[in-house]
């Protein structure tokens, strides 16, 4: 598991006494694990992790599995687009880059500096950049869409050979639904 995603997972932990549910999955970008509480969808994190024993925990609810079950027609190429409730975690200025990176078409591929005109902070792209790695919920919220300027894959939190294979994904399903 990458930092970035355990630091946000710790956060999760400690933001209230609400009880939340941990569950990993399997997928083509390796194993995922979502954090729920009973109202939203909290966090996706790379890679396998267990939880500190201090976390309250139960095995699932109904919206955690309506989550699975998403992202499960997602890899099949059988839905481009998420319907999850989400509770995002962040500052105003991170809150507000998340939300513009869901305005990006699914197989669609955007870069940076768009990203930061697009939400208001046309001069901070490199801060846009930060927020965008500080993503909670990858995949749902499509930050793999975003690219350098020149067209080159750059940073993700989840590592470029995930994105990659998300990117490859999309372009796959699209090019199916068209033809």
């Amino acid at each position: 598991m990458t930092r970035c995603c355990r630091d946000q997972l710790i956060r999760v932990i400690n933001n209230g006494k609400k009880q939340l549910i941990f569950k990993e999955i399997s997928s083509p970008v390796g194993p995922l694990l979502l954090c729920a509480d009973s109202h939203a969808l909290l966090s996706i994190s790379w890679g396998s992790y267990r939880p500190p024993q201090s976390a309250p925990s139960t095995k699932s609810n109904a919206l955690i599995e309506t989550a699975i079950e998403q992202l499960h027609e997602y890899f099949e190429g059988k839905r481009s687009v998420f319907a999850l409730p989400m509770r995002l975690t962040g500052s105003p200025f991170q809150v507000r880059v998340w939300q513009t990176l869901q305005e990006i078409p699914f197989s669609k591929t955007t870069n940076y500096a768009h990203i930061a005109k697009t939400s208001g902070h046309e001069k901070a792209v490199r801060a846009v950049g930060t927020a965008i790695g500080k993503n909670p919920l990858p995949i749902i919220i499509p930050c793999h869409r975003v690219i350098g300027t020149n067209g080159t894959l750059r940073g993700f939190a989840g590592g470029l050979d995930r994105k990659k294979i998300l990117l490859d994904l999309e372009a796959r399903y699209q090019n199916q639904s068209n033809a």
